[in-house]
């Protein structure tokens, strides 16, 4: 869990066995990429979110000194919100939510005139996350999909920081799935070092996928994390 990372120091039992691997790969001549998260979601209290960023400065800082030692924030990263009424976001998500829509929209008038397929609940400040229905000229839905990219951005951009405030010169990335419905990969590499995403597709779709995800006119390297 987000909150077991809200540590000091790293636990012995772990620093001891990333020691042993990062030592093995020196000894191998292997350049290290570790995913510092696994199996969370993204979409995080502002404390778990903290505890992430904390866990990603202790470990840049044990490393720094390490050549070829790259953190991959999280493996296959993907953004688990409500999409209906029968569920709801955390607190600190909501506010997040609604902050966004504060800023997009301005008023509760100009929010209802976008939002007619699936009005607002209730005014800014107070309206739960959900999307709308699945009709194209749904607004309420595009903003929904739209604040998961502000979500994974926010957390990406504080576990980067967290790195890099120990380790200036670390290289740190996601290692993004090869879909794109779980989250938009090519609206969210702008927090991170270079591109990494993962791919078991055939050539022809792996070929397409790559020239989409290309950021080198941002200045940011390509890479492939899983492929096959």
């Amino acid at each position: 869990k987000p909150f077991d990372l809200a540590v000091d120091r790293l636990p012995l039992k772990l620093e001891r066995k990333l020691d042993a691997l990062v030592n093995l790969c020196r000894r191998n001549g292997v350049a290290l990429f570790l995913s510092i998260h696994d199996w969370m979601h993204v979409e995080l209290s502002n404390d778990e979110l903290q505890a992430q960023r904390t866990f990603a400065r202790l470990i840049a800082e044990r490393y720094r000194n390490v050549p070829g030692f790259m953190i991959d924030i999280q493996n296959e990263p993907a953004v688990n919100l409500p999409r209906s009424d029968d569920a709801t976001a955390h607190e600190d998500v909501t506010m997040l939510w609604n902050d966004w829509l504060r800023a997009r929209y301005g008023s509760d008038a100009a929010l209802r005139e976008a939002w007619t397929l699936s009005p607002p609940e209730v005014d800014l400040g107070r309206i739960p996350y959900r999307a709308g229905r699945d009709a194209w000229e749904d607004v309420r839905t595009l903003d929904a999909d739209e604040f998961r990219n502000v979500l994974v951005r926010r957390w990406a951009r504080a576990n980067y920081e967290g790195a890099k405030e120990a380790d200036p010169a670390v290289p740190v990335t996601v290692g993004f799935l090869q879909e794109y419905y779980h989250l938009n990969k090519l609206a969210c590499v702008g927090e991170v070092d270079f591109a990494n995403a993962h791919s078991y597709s055939t050539i022809d779709v792996l070929r397409a996928d790559l020239k989409l995800f290309d950021r080198r006119f941002e200045g940011k390297s390509i890479s492939l994390g899983e492929f096959g």
